[in-house]
C-alpha cells in the first residue's frame, strides 16, 4: 500500500467524515448493491508536494450480493475541492459511465490493436 493510501486510510479511521451519503441501487436477477460514500479533509501528515492538491479524500464502499456471494470494495479518491457526498458520487459514476464507453469502444473497434507508431505522440 502506497504512503497516500496508507494516510487516507488512517484519516478514515480515527476521523469523522464532513458528509455521507448512501445510496441503494436494485439491479437486475434480485441483485442489490449499496454505496456509502464518505467525504473526509484530508490529513494535514501528507507529503508536502501533496498537500496543495489534495484537499479532500472520498472513500466509497460498495457492498452487496453477485451470484448470491456476498461482496464489499472500497475505492479511494482525492479532491482538492469540496462537494458534497452525494455531488461526489454522482460525478465518480458518472467519470466510469464514461470510461466504460470507451471500453467498449476499444473492444469492439478493436482501437488498442492499432500499432502504428510515429514521432509525433498526440
Amino acid at each position: 500500500m502506497c504512503c497516500t493510501k496508507k494516510k487516507i486510510v488512517a484519516t478514515q479511521e480515527k476521523e469523522l467524515p464532513i458528509d455521507t451519503y448512501t445510496e441503494e441501487e436494485k439491479k437486475s436477477h434480485g441483485r442489490t448493491e449499496t454505496r456509502k460514500i464518505a467525504v473526509f479533509k484530508a490529513s494535514t501528515e501528507l507529503p508536502k508536494k501533496w498537500q496543495a492538491l489534495v484537499k479532500y479524500f472520498i472513500v466509497i464502499t460498495r457492498s452487496g450480493t453477485r451470484n448470491n456471494k456476498p461482496y464489499e470494495h472500497t475505492h479511494y479518491y482525492v479532491s482538492n475541492n469540496y462537494q458534497s457526498a452525494a455531488v461526489m458520487a454522482k460525478g465518480i459514476r458518472g467519470h466510469w459511465g464514461i470510461e466504460s464507453y470507451h471500453w467498449i469502444k476499444d473492444v469492439v473497434c478493436r482501437e488498442d490493436d492499432c500499432l502504428t507508431q510515429t514521432t509525433k505522440g498526440a
